[in-house]
């Protein structure tokens, strides 16, 4: 990929002997040629412009972004406190970083979310995190059922049992 993004690392931990980070998007670039051919690379970058976007447009999606994370929040427990309290540093005001912080909350594939760094338009980008954000929506709720249909059926099979062991 010849795109990437600059970040600050917010937060650094290690869960169960691998490097989790929570790191926030500051600004994309695209490489425009390789200084070095070995590590650490060096490449000249260009960053990319903003565009004039619909300023409601971009509210009402930074809107509807944050309360599918807010829903998703609530149906995944894998969640952290910390997490939801990085939630709380974006606003609707703020849609570009809002969208990559979102987007980095999906199970999505690199490529996809590669696509999604690609994209030029915010409003494009954040179309597609709310797909994303829908399909993760879904999982969720999807799991919630699973569970509560095997917690049904352990409960069931418990209630026989107690039967069975009075009529004895």
């Amino acid at each position: 990929p010849d795109v990437g993004c600059v970040v600050r690392i917010m937060n650094v931990a290690d869960v169960q002997g691998n490097l989790q980070f929570i790191a926030q998007g500051l600004e994309r670039f695209r490489i425009k040629r390789f200084l070095s051919s070995k590590p650490p690379f060096v490449a000249q970058v260009e960053y990319f412009e903003s565009i004039k976007e619909n300023e409601d447009e971009l509210k009402a999606y930074a809107i509807a972004i944050i309360n599918s994370i807010k829903q998703l929040l609530s149906l995944n427990p894998l969640y952290s406190q910390e997490l939801k309290q990085y939630l709380g540093m974006f606003s609707p005001d703020q849609p570009s970083p809002l969208t990559d912080f979102a987007a980095g909350l999906t199970t999505a594939s690199g490529d996809d979310l590669q696509e999604i760094l690609e994209s030029v338009s915010v409003i494009d980008r954040m179309k597609k995190v709310m797909m994303l954000l829908q399909k993760e929506i879904e999982i969720a709720k999807l799991q919630t059922k699973i569970q509560k249909d095997i917690n049904t059926q352990v409960d069931e099979n418990k209630r026989k049992f107690f039967l069975k062991e009075q009529l004895k």
